[in-house]
């Protein structure tokens, strides 16, 4: 499975009431997420010029200088789903872990059953 890291950089240091921008990658590295959502944010930014390759670099770099927070979502989802399924996945009341390769391995298997049929 890929890991989804859920990252936010602060738009500034200086004034933080800017906020921050929070986005999802889907990456093999935690460095490689903080570039994607870097170069995403610099595509939200609304007075940088994107056709100036050399801007855009100086902002993804001092994006990356500004993350707040880094967070492996994947790690955490085995517990989400053992909250939200509680009842079905432990009905006697005692949590155990999942094992999140077979529980891939099953939605595979049912996909049809699992997905919304598209509108």
């Amino acid at each position: 499975m890929r890991t989804c890291w859920e990252i936010s950089i602060r738009w500034s240091d200086i004034d933080r009431e800017q906020g921050l921008f929070t986005e999802s990658a889907f990456c093999e590295t935690q460095k490689e997420g903080i570039q994607d959502v870097a170069e995403s944010m610099a595509q939200s930014a609304p007075d940088l010029n994107l056709g100036d390759k050399a801007a855009v670099d100086r902002f993804v770099e001092r994006a990356i200088s500004r993350v707040e927070s880094v967070t492996d979502t994947s790690a955490q989802l085995p517990f989400d789903i053992g909250n939200v399924f509680c009842d079905e996945l432990f009905p006697d009341g005692r949590h155990r872990q999942i094992d999140m390769n077979a529980l891939a391995a099953l939605l595979a298997e049912h996909r049809e059953s699992v997905l919304k049929p598209a509108a």
